[in-house]
C-alpha cells in the first residue's frame, strides 16, 4: 500500500514524534520535492523539520518526483506547491492514499478520484491497528501547538474512545 504525504500531516506527525508509524500503516510513504522543501527548507528550524530530514535519510519516507504524466493534470493556482505536487504524484503512481489536511485540497483530490486521509484519520488508523493507545491527547497536543482542529471533532473522538 502506497501513500503520498503533504506537508501539514508530516509536520503534525513529526511534532508528535510519530513519523515511525507511517511504515507500519503503509508499505511506502512517498514525499514530493515541494513538500520536502516546505517542511524542511522554508522553515528550517520549524518543529519537525529535523525529524522529517531524518525520516528521509532513514528510509521511513521516500523522496519521489512526479513524472510528466501527472503534469497534464489540471491543478488550480490556489493549491500550494506541496499540495499540487502531492496530488500529481498520487495521481501519477496510483497511490492507495493521499495524506492531506487542507480542506479545499482534499475536496479537489477526492473529486479527481484520489482516496484521501487527513492527519486525524491517520492517527485513528494507527490507534485501531494497536500502534497508539488513544488519539485524543495527541489531538489536544496538536491543537495546543497551533494545528487547526475543532473542539467538536476532538470531543467526538474523546467520546468514542471513552466508550470503547
Amino acid at each position: 500500500m502506497t501513500a503520498v504525504a503533504d506537508t501539514s500531516p508530516l509536520l503534525a506527525l513529526a511534532s508528535l514524534d510519530l513519523l515511525h508509524i507511517l511504515p507500519r500503516l503503509f508499505e511506502r510513504t512517498l514525499v514530493p520535492p515541494a513538500v520536502v522543501f516546505e517542511a524542511t527548507e522554508r522553515r528550517p528550524g520549524a518543529p519537525g523539520a529535523d525529524a522529517i530530514r531524518r525520516a528521509l535519510t532513514d528510509g521511513l519516507l521516500h523522496l519521489s518526483e512526479p513524472s510528466d504524466t501527472g503534469s497534464r493534470l489540471y491543478l488550480p493556482a490556489w493549491l500550494g506547491p506541496g499540495e499540487s505536487e502531492a496530488i500529481r504524484l498520487a495521481f501519477d503512481v496510483g497511490a492507495d492514499w493521499l495524506v492531506l489536511d487542507d480542506r479545499g485540497a482534499r475536496r479537489y483530490a477526492a473529486d479527481l478520484g484520489l482516496p484521501v486521509l487527513g492527519t486525524v484519520r491517520v492517527l485513528e488508523t494507527a490507534r485501531d491497528a494497536g500502534l497508539l493507545p488513544r488519539v485524543t491527547p495527541l489531538l489536544e497536543q496538536l491543537r495546543a501547538s497551533g494545528f487547526r482542529l475543532g473542539h467538536e471533532l476532538i470531543d467526538t473522538i474523546r467520546l468514542a474512545e471513552s466508550e470503547s
